[in-house]
């Protein structure tokens, strides 16, 4: 898949050069030279899909009247399409009804965590703590029990993520406090790196994200350790008797997660790991047409990631940061990592952000050109990009520059993708564009140009050396 991404593009330039000069083509085939390989220096830039400018997509205020306080969700009811829930970091979700005239008179405060459940320790925009993920139980319409997830504090665990499930009141609009039913409690080491995004999967299994515990270059080897629940993607079964939910451990473990057969952690791997090696999985959603796992995957110093999630996996951290050997004098990297690594579909450096959001697979209607793409963003540059074909030759290509900090995407129930910023706290649309258009980045320059080829003799790779 990675061989091809280069050698497409190469072939194309090769020819490019190649009919540069008409008087070129009547030499004979053996005296002609020219550019046979994607040259090895960073300058290169003529056909590298990563830097392709291919528009497919335009961004509408969405609900223009409200307003949120750091909004880490947004998402509807299963089979319900009146009302939107947002979850704000500080410990509320609140609701509005679907309209695009809704005003800020219209918004319900759902449940409000903030002074005695929620711990977002300083609440402020660095904090990486709080009420950080939702999921409606797929038996929604029936059970009314929604599910919550947040950072908490108390004098038994200390600072601590806890998967909480409450059940929802006869109108569908207010969660009962009372009703909490703790799920799943993990000490956090640190106040960073709490991951904390929830969802269901197909089969009804509950999914949890969990970052690394914090503290920089991952010093205790969390992602490492599947003696541990950080820096892993945890499954776990919930659809379980209510007695059970009640007088025991209040979840089941799914037959076919990697260490299944496992007792517990302290038998050196924990039975609710399906995948692992992760530093900060940030907004993470399931392909609603294959049901594969789509993750933002936040770095350390120089990569962000793209992770195609699936069951026994380790994604690196903290043996490799993106697609490079990470080695940190704290975390002891190079001494450990004899493992066997999945490589992400995608990393991005410094030059394109330095907080990935994870986003959607898009399967709506409003934009054809997008369909089957994967969207996502960085929360530092405000950046959107596009990943065509993500499952096959992924081409990454930037679709807007918004100035925002993207902080979550949110997908309505006919597959229309929404977005989330802090600052300004306001929701945003993905629209078609009324012209779609297309400029590739270097392969419409002068050959001497791109950075590709030496500037005194365009058939001849450049000689500058890579990173």
């Amino acid at each position: 898949m990675h061989i091809l991404r280069y050698v497409v593009p190469v072939l194309m330039f090769y020819l490019a050069v190649s009919s540069s000069n008409a008087t070129e083509s009547q030499q004979n085939d053996a005296d002609i030279t020219g550019i046979d390989r994607r040259p090895a220096t960073i300058n290169c830039v003529a056909g590298v899909p990563d830097v392709t400018l291919h528009r497919v997509l335009d961004i509408d205020a969405a609900f223009s009247n409200l307003r949120f306080t750091m909004p880490v969700a947004i998402l509807q009811a299963p089979l319900d399409d009146s009302h939107w829930f947002v979850v704000e970091k500080r410990g509320r979700v609140r609701a509005f009804p679907n309209r695009a005239d809704v005003h800020s008179a219209q918004l319900t405060t759902v449940i409000d965590l903030s002074a005695s459940r929620v711990d977002a320790l300083d609440g402020g925009f660095s904090s990486e703590a709080g009420l950080l993920g939702i999921a409606f139980d797929p038996d929604y319409q029936s059970n009314s029990y929604v599910y919550l997830s947040f950072t908490a504090t108390n004098i038994t665990l200390g600072f601590h993520s806890v998967i909480s499930r409450f059940t929802m009141d006869k109108n569908r609009l207010k969660l009962d406090p009372a009703s909490e039913r703790i799920i799943l409690t993990i000490p956090q080491p640190f106040s960073n790196h709490n991951g904390g995004d929830i969802a269901f999967d197909r089969a009804g299994l509950l999914l949890i994200g969990m970052g690394d515990g914090g503290d920089g270059g991952d010093p205790r080897n969390h992602g490492q350790n599947t003696a541990t629940l950080l820096g892993a993607m945890l499954r776990i079964n919930v659809n379980i008797p209510e007695q059970k939910q009640l007088t025991g451990k209040p979840y089941r473990i799914p037959e076919d997660n990697p260490f299944a057969a496992s007792v517990s952690c302290a038998a050196g791997a924990c039975p609710e790991i399906f995948a692992w090696g992760l530093r900060n999985p940030w907004r993470w959603s399931f392909d609603r047409q294959s049901g594969k796992l789509w993750a933002g995957d936040v770095g350390q110093h120089s990569h962000e990631e793209i992770d195609l999630i699936e069951a026994g996996n380790n994604y690196g951290w903290s043996c490799y940061e993106g697609n490079d050997r990470y080695l940190d004098e704290n975390s002891k990297s190079g001494a450990r990592c004899t493992g066997r690594y999945t490589p992400p579909v995608l990393d991005y450096g410094r030059a394109d952000g330095y907080s990935v959001t994870g986003g959607y697979v898009y399967h709506g209607t409003d934009i054809p050109a997008l369909t089957g793409a994967y969207v996502f963003a960085d929360f530092g540059s405000g950046r959107i990009w596009a990943v065509f074909d993500p499952y096959h030759e992924p081409q990454r290509r930037l679709q807007a520059e918004t100035g925002l900090h993207i902080s979550a995407f949110g997908e309505s129930n006919q597959g229309e993708l929404y977005f989330l910023a802090y600052g300004d706290g306001t929701i945003k649309k993905l629209v078609a564009m009324a012209d779609t258009a297309e400029t590739a980045s270097g392969s419409n320059s002068p050959v001497s140009g791109t950075g590709c080829a030496d500037a005194t003799n365009p058939k001849q790779p450049s000689s500058i050396s890579p990173r």
